[in-house]
């Protein structure tokens, strides 16, 4: 059962919408459309900026970074996933998580999208990634002690992106 809002369109019931919320942790793998690559991509959420504008995370990659190939003080940055790992991930080959830069986009964006549309969760990464993945952030020399702070302090979505945030 949904309602309506006030323009007329159907909303998931408050329900759903908190089962949603739940699921929204450190290591969401969300799958998404990016206009800026033309195609779907794996999207890993790692935390919300201290500004609350932005999610951050970590695009997973069919082929290596050709950045981080190149210069092996980078190589920590390159998260490599075998065959397997995921069932959400089907390819017979590797995939990378590059962790080189945050991939952005916005909070509301994310945390609205995925309550019209939970089908676009596809997992977690499991601790063994997730970890290395935190690994690599805090190791990487580019990124700010804010930045870093995404991965290492409290996860809060805050209630000014979702108002039934504050119900969890």
């Amino acid at each position: 059962m949904s309602y309506s809002s006030e323009s007329g369109d159907t909303l998931p019931p408050l329900p759903e919408k908190i089962r949603v919320l739940r699921r929204i942790k450190r290591g969401l793998v969300i799958r998404g459309f990016v206009p800026e690559i033309g195609h779907p991509k794996y999207y890993i959420f790692m935390g919300i900026s201290s500004d609350s504008n932005f999610a951050n995370g970590f695009f997973i990659n069919s082929n290596q970074s050709l950045i981080i190939q190149s210069d092996p003080q980078k190589a920590h940055l390159q998260i490599d996933i075998p065959p397997g790992s995921y069932a959400f991930l089907k390819k017979p080959k590797p995939s990378y998580i590059n962790c080189l830069k945050y991939d952005r986009m916005g909070s509301f964006t994310m945390i609205n999208g995925l309550i019209e549309d939970p089908s676009r969760i596809c997992g977690n990464l499991n601790p063994k990634h997730l970890w290395e993945v935190i690994q690599a952030v805090q190791n990487n020399q580019t990124f700010t002690v804010e930045e870093k702070n995404v991965v290492i302090g409290p996860l809060i979505l805050p209630s000014s992106l979702c108002p039934i945030t504050s119900l969890l």
